[in-house]
């Protein structure tokens, strides 16, 4: 018994662990990336790490996501920066030409780091291998988070993982956070396809697929919760400031795409964007 229980990538090991350990988010933690290693059973980055990268230039992200989240996180003149989940450097890149001191773009695939260091160097970025599920953050100034919230497969893992981004903070520091809030609409023009697999509720697991085009990128899983259990946890673990916000399109991008093309999109992105401060 001890040794079924013991095992990597056994799935009774696996299910009696995490029933166990539900309500303790950094054994939950520990216990995700022991049995599935850095996917934590959801998408393989080190596979993925090619085709993810053709996500940059879908229409939704170039000039919607990383405009808001740079707009978001506001002056970064000299400050220190966490970008939780990089992938090949799409937002650490902007964040240091903002001015930044330094920005840390941590991932856990050495797969998309390695991409990173390739096309996205800057003399103010350095790229670390840390799963930040697990891993505690050094002390920063800012910390962003685009997506990675959804890689948690629990509420007690969220929590622990908003927990380690406040224990981060340094007094006065801020955070910047993008989660998907799928909800039925069809975004393909934009660059994704997100669709429920259950009831629109927390732990419910996510489909989505990226297109460029009529090209599709890549598809990967994660895991849904509501903008309330965000909120609530962000103000329980003790932030303050918490605040959704509506996501902008870039000058470029309304100019290059038209106005036709964004109709609709600024209302519901089926995504939610959300700060809060220590």
């Amino acid at each position: 018994m001890f040794h079924i229980c013991t095992t990597r990538n056994n799935g009774i090991a696996y299910l009696i662990w995490s029933f166990i350990l539900r309500n303790c988010g950094p054994f939950a933690s520990w216990l995700d990336g022991f049995y599935f290693g850095p996917s934590r059973g959801m998408n393989d980055y080190d596979f993925l790490a090619e085709s993810y990268t053709g996500s940059n230039i879908k229409p939704d992200k170039r000039y919607s996501i990383l405009p808001t989240v740079l707009k978001l996180v506001g002056d970064c003149g000299g400050k220190e920066i966490v970008d939780i989940g990089c992938g090949g450097g799409f937002f650490t890149v902007p964040l240091a030409e903002l001015g930044a001191g330094m920005v840390y773009g941590v991932d856990n695939s050495p797969g998309q780091l390695k991409i990173a260091e390739k096309v996205s160097p800057h003399p103010r970025v350095q790229y670390v291998l840390v799963d930040v599920f697990t891993s505690r953050i050094i002390p920063v100034d800012i910390v962003v988070a685009p997506f990675v919230p959804n890689y948690a497969r629990t509420i007690p893992i969220l929590r622990h993982f908003l927990q380690q981004i406040y224990n981060g903070l340094k007094v006065g520091g801020k955070v910047a956070l993008v989660v998907d809030l799928p909800n039925g609409k069809n975004l393909k023009r934009f660059g994704a396809v997100k669709k429920l697999l259950g009831p629109m509720e927390d732990k419910t697991e996510i489909q989505i697929e990226l297109w460029s085009g009529d090209e599709k990128v890549c598809s990967l899983r994660s895991i849904y919760f509501t903008k309330e259990t965000i909120e609530r946890l962000l103000r329980e673990i003790g932030f303050a400031d918490v605040m959704w916000h509506e996501p902008i399109i870039s000058e470029e991008g309304m100019r290059l795409m038209g106005e036709d093309f964004w109709e609709g999109y600024t209302s519901d992105p089926e995504l939610g964007y959300v700060t809060a401060n220590k």
